[in-house]
């Protein structure tokens, strides 16, 4: 289980990027929603211990992520970021096998486990028949599909997702996000950074609504996504709809 409790944090003395925030994650998918500068990021950045609370608390099955060794928290959790195109000219493989590091040997040379895991993880996402070419050659929504094989690699219980489908195509934005869903009905915890309401209640039960710093709501999206919670968050006239299947935010201006 992920966990903040009383949870604070502010980049500078006199202004809480988060505060007190009290939240667990579990089994499943829970979409971060909220304004810009709302603190989705900076509670993202608390889960995964790039940050500790200044005040407060992260758990990770009990144990605080924070002062975790780097290896030992990647056993735990993993990240997916936004879009970026690739730095160096690595294969898609070789990328992939990047996310065994915490599980490999001593002296880091992976073995039939190790390459078992990064086959699995590219056919998961289906990305198997690029695995032999160049980073540097693929599309935007191919390329986060190798980063998503790369944090499964990792076989970690949890799952962080800041934005990861900005940048990416409409068609492989729900692609993405059905494999989200896909592997979190399979059992495995999600916290996704979304700003899209609609994607967001399309793709998950569970919402956490963030408003400056805090945390305005959670639970699903037909609950929480009122006419008077986008007004008081987004400071918009609108409301969430349903259409065979579908979610639509629909704002009147």
């Amino acid at each position: 289980m992920l966990e903040l409790i009383n949870a604070c944090y502010g980049y500078t003395p006199d202004k809480a990027a988060v505060e007190n925030i009290n939240i667990r994650f579990e089994q499943g998918l829970t979409m971060l929603c909220g304004p810009n500068g709302s603190g989705k990021s900076t509670l993202l950045k608390l889960l995964g211990g790039e940050l500790i609370p200044q005040k407060g608390k992260t758990l990770i099955d009990g144990e605080e992520p924070g002062r975790m060794p780097p290896r030992k928290r990647a056993l735990k959790l993993a990240l997916v970021s936004q879009l970026r195109r690739a730095e160096y000219d690595f294969t898609v493989y070789d990328a992939v096998m990047m996310g065994r590091y915490s599980r490999m040997s001593f002296w880091g040379n992976p073995g039939a486990k190790d390459s078992q895991a990064v086959d699995m993880a590219l056919e998961r996402v289906g990305a198997a028949q690029f695995k032999k070419r160049s980073l540097r050659e693929l599309s935007g929504g191919e390329l986060q599909r190798v980063f998503l094989a790369r944090a499964l690699a990792q076989e970690s219980a949890y799952l962080l997702l800041d934005e990861p489908i900005t940048g990416l195509d409409i068609r492989f934005q729900h692609e993405f996000l059905a494999l989200i869903r896909e592997l979190c009905n399979d059992g495995m915890c999600a916290v996704c950074v979304l700003h899209d309401l609609a994607l967001a209640a399309q793709y998950s039960k569970r919402m956490a609504l963030m408003s400056k710093g805090k945390l305005y709501a959670l639970g699903s999206p037909e609950k929480i996504l009122t006419p008077q919670a986008i007004a008081d968050v987004f400071n918009l006239n609108g409301g969430l709809f349903e259409h065979n299947g579908k979610y639509y935010i629909e704002t009147l201006f």
